[in-house]
């Protein structure tokens, strides 16, 4: 029974590790996109206000 909890921490540690990896990964990418569409909306607004 200590064997298998040992087991199952020790896989909720990688678990964790790699959501931290998978999380680091795609929140720099995640913002300049979010980033991006809200320049292509501002810009899109100042070139209709110029019509």
């Amino acid at each position: 029974m200590k064997q298998q909890e040992a087991t199952v921490i020790e896989g909720l540690g990688q678990s964790r590790e790699f959501l931290k990896k998978a999380y680091n990964a795609a929140l720099i990418p995640s913002m300049f996109s979010i980033l991006s569409g809200c320049a292509n909306i501002i810009a899109d607004g100042m070139i209709v206000g110029q019509k």
